[in-house]
Parts: C-alpha cells; structure tokens; sequence
C-alpha cells in the first residue's frame, strides 16, 4: 500500500477507517500528521487525551485556559469564552502558576544535565 502522507510503498504499511473512509500509511508519524486534530491555541497535533472545550481540541489545559475556553478554576467558560471574571482573580495566583512552571523546567534542566554528564562520564570511562 502506498502512504497517503509521504507516498512511500512500506511491506508492514497499514491503513485506518475513519468515518467509513480509509487511509493507508507507512508509519504512525504520518497518521498523525494527517489524522489527529490540530491544537486550537498553540497548532501542534493532539496526540493524547487533550482536552476539548467551547468545541475545540486542546493539547492541554493550559492551551485551553490560554484561548479563554476554560476559567481559571478548570471550568469550561461559559459559552466557551472566559471573561474578565473568569481571568485569575489576582497575581499572587499568576505568581504561584508562574513559580510552579519555572520549578518544572529546573527539573527538567537537571535531568538533562545529569543524563549528558553522566554520558560523558561512561565514554570517559570506555575511552
């Protein structure tokens, strides 16, 4: 079968129904390139769960918060926009979503920084 994304011809390719129409594809990247919905905020593909609000797919509640379909608190907004009651009602809330954001990402950087160090530490090793 040939892929309807990429146009390759792959011996394991494999096709999905949709909606009683179906699309062969070689690998799963071009399904979902050509199948997942599209994140109405930030445009990535949905892979996952998401989250739907106002009638759009998010890849995430902060996306969702972010284009005003849900309310601070986790609610959809009211008629799928959120108004200016609907905003965090003060910047101590902004500072602590803030805070707990930037804790994340340090996390993340001492990960990384643990995982590169300790490859270079095992080629040293083998060297």
């Amino acid at each position: 079968m040939e892929c309807v994304v990429c146009g390759n011809r792959y011996a394991q390719s494999f096709s999905i129904e949709v909606g009683g129409e179906s699309f062969a594809f070689d690998c799963f990247e071009c399904a979902i390139h050509k199948l997942a919905p599209e994140c109405a905020h930030c445009g990535c593909r949905v892979i996952g769960h998401g989250e739907e609000a106002g009638g759009d797919t998010y890849c995430c509640h902060h996306c969702a918060r972010a284009a005003g379909a849900v309310a601070s608190g986790g609610r959809p907004a009211p008629s799928g926009e959120a108004g200016e009651d609907d905003e965090l009602e003060d910047d101590e809330e902004l500072d602590d979503a803030a805070a707990d954001d930037a804790a994340d990402e340090d996390d993340v950087d001492e990960l990384s920084s643990r995982s590169r160090g300790g490859r270079r530490a095992t080629a040293a090793r083998r060297a």
